[in-house]
């Protein structure tokens, strides 16, 4: 901690010594370890960002315009993952037999799994 205290003290003040500012960015949605390499290519020459894991926030050090692109970069891509609601109805199917088909659905980014006992079926999912 004493560690990350003396990082972001000289970051202050190499600051001071042009037209450079820090800005500390808390994160609500993403990582902020895999933020760092979306953020590397906005940094100027001088520019400098750290991932503080443990807090889920970003430290950027560098200029004025420099962090308003940040800023709209952040604000872009540091939203909630979208929720999906799957509704199945079984029709011609017998109560009893409909509270044991066992299905499972599931899904990581654009891809979606349904297993159950008639086997499984995956897909992709687009958005319009």
């Amino acid at each position: 901690m004493r560690l990350r205290i003396l990082l972001l003290c000289l970051l202050v003040g190499s600051a001071l010594a042009d037209d450079r500012i820090v800005k500390i960015f808390q994160l609500a949605n993403r990582p902020a370890e895999a933020t760092v390499e979306m953020v590397r290519p906005l940094l100027s020459p001088e520019g400098t960002v750290m991932a503080e894991t443990r807090l889920n926030k970003l430290v950027v050090q560098d200029t004025p315009e420099v962090m308003a692109k940040i800023e709209t970069l952040l604000s872009e891509i540091d939203q909630p993952a979208p929720q999906v609601r799957v509704f199945v109805t079984m029709n011609g199917v017998s109560p009893v037999y409909n509270s044991q088909a066992g299905v499972g659905v599931s899904g990581q980014g654009n891809r979606i799994r349904v297993t159950g006992n008639a086997g499984i079926t995956e897909g992709t999912s687009t958005s319009n």
